[in-house]
């Protein structure tokens, strides 16, 4: 039987299919399997603590970063425990609670998560995926005021997952979206398309039914060819911009054009770079708060953007 004090091997035992009350784990009622607050031990500098693919991770001295791999957990409550950079490596997640967890870093490299909650947790800096398929699958979960902020993505799927009150800050989400929701403030975060796997750039978000109604969109950005027409969004307060990749060329035309200094100077730096960034493709719509460009700007210089947008917005729709 595995030591308490080895909640590393405790972890493998039970993914390995041992039965809980074997390990000396409590059940719930409602047949959680109970490994609330578990705390990986600490090690020296230099200990070799697992392998990624074809890498070994060695500890950098304090706690310990252990891999996972090939294991399945069903009904199982991990509340409350420090996960940091660890790593899951073709893992099983069926009716899992990482509730409060502290899962910076975590990496789920070809995992499959469902019907799992990840209620206040801070997954800041997390992986979601390697550079090999198959790529990590997430159905029907729950994300609650979860820490999401500089996330990375190789190619995960969301499918039916609800994000709600989640802070996305330095994220841009080059994963894709099938059937989720997302609830509250959603600010400073990307909609990508693009996802570079060994100097190949492949087209992976389609943004397919993503439900946006309950949300409130503060600077963000949607780039790169994705496509929103299936997607819904709150009826008011948001500027519909058919064919990006043509408005805001000609839009930076005529603030050129028309406009004065040094408000001339300032827009057009910013629709330069918007246009590098984010509509070098035909794209078939995208979608601004129409107080973001004051926040930018101050009101009077981001109101006549706003207004102008809309105008070429009308000419090209």
């Amino acid at each position: 039987m595995p030591s308490p004090n080895d909640p590393m091997n405790l972890i493998r035992r039970l993914g390995q299919g041992k039965n809980p009350k074997k390990l000396s784990l409590s059940v719930d009622a409602e047949g959680y399997t109970i490994m609330h607050d578990i705390l990986f031990p600490t090690v020296p500098e230099g200990i070799v603590s697992g392998r990624l693919g074809p890498f070994e991770i060695r500890s950098a001295g304090g706690r310990i970063v252990p891999t996972f791999e090939g294991l399945v957990f069903d009904y199982v409550d991990f509340t409350g425990s420090d996960f940091q950079n660890s790593r899951w490596v073709d893992c099983d997640f069926t009716h899992v609670k990482m509730n409060r967890i502290n899962g910076f870093g975590m990496n789920f490299t070809n995992s499959r998560i469902r019907h799992s909650s990840f209620i206040q947790a801070n997954l800041s800096r997390a992986n979601w995926g390697w550079k090999n398929p198959p790529y990590p699958l997430v159905e029907d979960c729950t994300f609650e005021r979860t820490d999401l902020r500089n996330t990375t993505h190789t190619q995960p799927i969301f499918r039916r997952c609800r994000f709600t009150d989640c802070r996305f800050k330095g994220t841009r989400l080059s994963a894709r979206f099938e059937d989720c929701v997302f609830e509250g403030v959603v600010a400073d975060v990307g909609f990508g398309t693009k996802t570079r796997d060994r100097g190949v750039t492949t087209t992976w978000n389609q943004m397919k039914n993503v439900d946006f109604t309950r949300a409130e969109l503060r600077h963000v950005a949607f780039c790169g060819g994705i496509d929103l027409r299936s997607c819904k969004f709150p009826e008011k307060g948001y500027v519909h911009i058919p064919r990006p990749d043509l408005v805001y060329p000609r839009l930076l035309e005529a603030v050129r054009r028309s406009w004065s200094s040094p408000e001339r100077e300032k827009v057009t730096k910013y629709l330069e770079q918007l246009i590098r960034l984010c509509f070098r493709e035909e794209q078939p719509l995208d979608i601004i708060n129409e107080d973001d460009m004051p926040g930018i700007f101050g009101e009077e210089t981001g109101r006549r953007l706003v207004n102008e947008l809309k105008q070429v917005s009308e000419s090209i729709g």
